[in-house]
C-alpha cells in the first residue's frame, strides 16, 4: 500500500493571533480596572473624601474674585456669600496655588436655605421653629495634589485635587457663626 502524504493546514498563524488578541485584551481589562477602579479609589480614600479642581483650570494663576461665580454654583441653588478670605493674593489679584515657596489659601463660606432632613427633630429637641432649614458650606481651596492623610475611627489617605467643600448637617437656625447677613459675591472691575 502506498502512502499519501497529506499536508494539513498550519494554524501556527492563526494560534499567534488569537494569543496576541487574548492578551492585548487581558491588557485592555487591567488598565481599565486600574484606572477607573483602582486609582479613582484610592484618590478618594475609597469614597470618604471628594475633592473638585479649582476653577479656572490655571492653578499658578487663581483668582478667588473670578472663581466666586463658578464656586457658588457649585454649592448649590440659593447659596449666598457670607465670608471669604484669601491668602498670598498677588498684585495681579491671583494666588499661585501650585508653588512649594508658601501655601495659598481662598475660604468661601457659604449658606442655603434646604429642605428639611428626614431625621429633623421636633422644635423643642433643635428644630426649626419656622420650618426653614440652612446648610452651611465652607469651601478651601488651596495647593492641589497633595496627599492627605485623615486619622480616626475610619482613617484614610486621599489626594486632594485642589478645592474641597465641606457641607455642615442642615440646622433649624441660621447658624450662629454668621450673625451677618449675606454679601453679595465680589467684583473687580478694573481688571485687564
Amino acid at each position: 500500500m502506498q502512502e499519501i502524504p497529506v499536508s494539513l493546514p498550519n494554524n501556527r498563524p492563526k494560534a499567534a493571533w488569537l494569543s496576541i488578541l487574548r492578551n492585548v485584551a487581558i491588557i485592555v481589562v487591567i488598565y481599565l480596572v486600574i484606572t477607573r477602579g483602582c486609582i479613582p479609589a484610592f484618590q478618594t480614600g475609597f469614597g470618604a473624601e471628594t475633592t473638585y479642581d479649582p476653577p479656572g483650570g490655571d492653578n499658578a494663576h487663581f483668582d478667588p474674585i473670578a472663581a466666586a461665580d463658578d464656586i457658588q454654583a457649585q454649592v448649590g441653588e440659593g447659596a449666598e456669600l457670607m465670608a471669604m478670605s484669601a491668602t498670598f493674593v498677588k498684585s495681579d489679584g491671583t494666588q499661585d496655588l501650585a508653588t512649594d515657596l508658601y501655601v495659598a489659601t481662598t475660604n468661601y463660606e457659604f449658606v442655603r436655605e434646604v429642605p428639611p432632613p428626614a431625621d429633623a427633630p421636633p422644635i423643642g429637641a433643635g428644630g426649626s421653629a419656622d420650618g426653614r432649614w440652612y446648610q452651611v458650606t465652607d469651601v478651601d481651596i488651596f495647593r492641589p495634589g497633595q496627599m492627605r492623610q485623615v486619622i480616626g475611627t475610619n482613617s484614610y489617605t486621599y489626594l486632594h485635587k485642589g478645592m474641597d467643600l465641606d457641607e455642615n448637617r442642615p440646622t433649624g437656625a441660621k447658624p450662629a457663626t454668621i450673625p451677618c447677613r449675606a454679601v453679595p459675591l465680589p467684583r473687580c472691575g478694573n481688571r485687564h
